[in-house]
């Protein structure tokens, strides 16, 4: 057990580790899921935050988004992504081997790389809607052009790959797509944008 320094600051600080501890227990007792992630996350062996909605298997988060190409519905396809929240709570840090800390990532380069990742999507599912959208999958095979990586604080799985049967068309139709990340059992697309 880390021991705090003896300084005029340390009755401070075990007052805050002390505090936080009451909220987390109270919180658990109240009915909370589980305890929150803040004292998890401080540890890095849980994301501070989880996935709000999100698929509870993959191959429901593809039939939503197959659903929402078909509809020609870019609002409910970026619904299936990760928010602007989870990329920058759980992603950027979160991506480093397990067993490592969290990375330290300042704030901008993190918004940059948000940016970045939200701008490319955003183009990606607009060509996917393009080529797709309003036509009717009668069936569909999902495979991944890369395996499956464990990283500190999410799996991701990919890229996507979707051989399509369609009703227009009696030639099977590759859509492509991005990574699909999963946190505690709940999956979202990554990105829509792929580079394979």
């Amino acid at each position: 057990m880390t021991q705090l320094p003896r300084s005029p600051r340390s009755p401070a600080v075990v007052v805050a580790v002390l505090t936080l501890v009451v909220v987390a227990a109270a919180g658990y007792h109240l009915g909370w899921p589980e305890p929150p992630r803040a004292l998890a996350a401080a540890s890095g062996e849980r994301p501070p935050i989880g996935f709000r909605a999100g698929a509870p298997s993959i191959d429901a988060l593809i039939d939503q988004f197959l659903a929402a190409v078909e509809r020609k519905d870019l609002e409910s396809m970026h619904r299936l992504r990760v928010t602007k929240d989870e990329y920058l709570a759980i992603i950027v840090p979160g991506t480093v081997e397990k067993e490592q800390p969290p990375r330290q990532v300042s704030e901008e380069p993190s918004q940059f790389f948000w940016a970045l990742n939200d701008r490319k999507s955003r183009y990606a599912a607009e060509a996917i809607v393009e080529r797709f959208g309003g036509r009717r999958v009668t069936a569909h095979t999902l495979r991944f052009s890369r395996g499956t990586t464990e990283y500190l604080w999410y799996t991701a799985r990919g890229q996507v790959r979707l051989a399509l049967t369609l009703a227009d068309d009696p030639n099977v139709a590759e859509l492509r797509t991005g990574t699909i990340a999963e946190v505690d059992g709940r999956y979202k697309f990554l990105a829509f944008q792929w580079n394979d």
